[in-house]
């Protein structure tokens, strides 16, 4: 009798360790999925201001252009759309350069005209908004407006 009673001590010890490492893996999936969450959340936060500060340059290029204002591309010359890459001759000058410790650039890359009725000519312009921050965030908003 003394010999099986050594033997379930023996099998209660090895099924205890198999439950701890169980837990112990258990509680450090856990822990990595908090730190992970934790990051991708803030990467969402930088994300979402960089796109907030492409807004407003959107929205500062769009009142601009509905009070008939005429921009000017890399230092009061006239704008040229970008043919194919962007570069510093299509960059529009914007009266606020930054917003917060975003660096906004407006490029234009394409401009026309159309006729809706026979006496309404509509200007058309394509632009392309870039936020970035000294972090790396960046936020790129294309768009197209009609005036």
């Amino acid at each position: 009798m003394g010999k099986s009673c050594t033997r379930e001590k023996g099998i209660a010890l090895i099924i205890v360790l198999i439950l701890g490492l169980i837990c112990f893996v258990m509680i450090t999936g856990l822990f990595y999925m908090l730190r992970s969450s934790s990051s991708i959340s803030g990467s969402i936060k930088r994300y979402t201001t960089a796109l907030a500060a492409a807004k407003g340059g959107c929205n500062l290029i769009m009142a601009g252009l509905d009070a008939g204002v005429t921009f000017t591309c890399n230092g009061n010359s006239t704008c040229v759309p970008c043919p194919s890459s962007l570069n510093d001759n299509c960059t529009i000058d914007l009266p606020v350069s930054s917003l917060g410790n975003y660096t906004i650039k407006a490029y234009l890359l394409f401009t026309g005209a159309s006729m809706d009725r026979p006496t309404t000519v509509t200007r058309v312009y394509a632009i392309r908004v870039v936020s970035s921050s000294p972090s790396g965030e960046k936020a790129i908003i294309d768009f197209v407006y009609r005036k």
